[in-house]
Formats: C-alpha cells, structure tokens, sequence
C-alpha cells in the first residue's frame, strides 16, 4: 500500500468510527472490518478491539477516559 492509499483507509476509518459512535452514547459497538482495519484502529485509537469470528470485531471506548474528583 502506498502512503496515499493508507492515508485514505485511515480517513475512512476515522469517518466510520466518528459515525458509529457520534455523540458518544455509545462506548461499545459491533463492526465489520477488515483485519488491517482493525489492526489500524486498535494502533491509532484507545480502544479494545476484539475479534469475534469471521470480519466481525467489538470495538469498545469504555475505560478509555477516566473521570477524577479534584
């Protein structure tokens, strides 16, 4: 892969990601993805990215900010 086209699969990775858990209700989804997306997203994200058979993995945020009283 060139830098150019990981540069793209990176943009369209940040585009999923910021659709799927836009808002952030959600902390914990189920995606289809490609194992180098994955691979990806675990490295550029602090999220838990499980395998769960097949293209399937679950992507979870939570645990990812922690919240501290002053």
């Amino acid at each position: 892969m060139t830098t150019i086209e990981i540069k793209r699969e990176d943009e369209r990775l940040s585009r999923l990601l910021s659709e799927c858990f836009s808002g952030g209700e959600r902390l914990r989804r189920e995606l289809r993805l490609t194992r180098s997306q994955a691979e990806r997203l675990a490295a550029a994200f602090h999220a838990a990215v499980r395998p769960m058979g097949g293209d399937w993995y679950e992507i979870s945020f939570q645990g990812a900010y922690r919240y501290y009283d002053n």
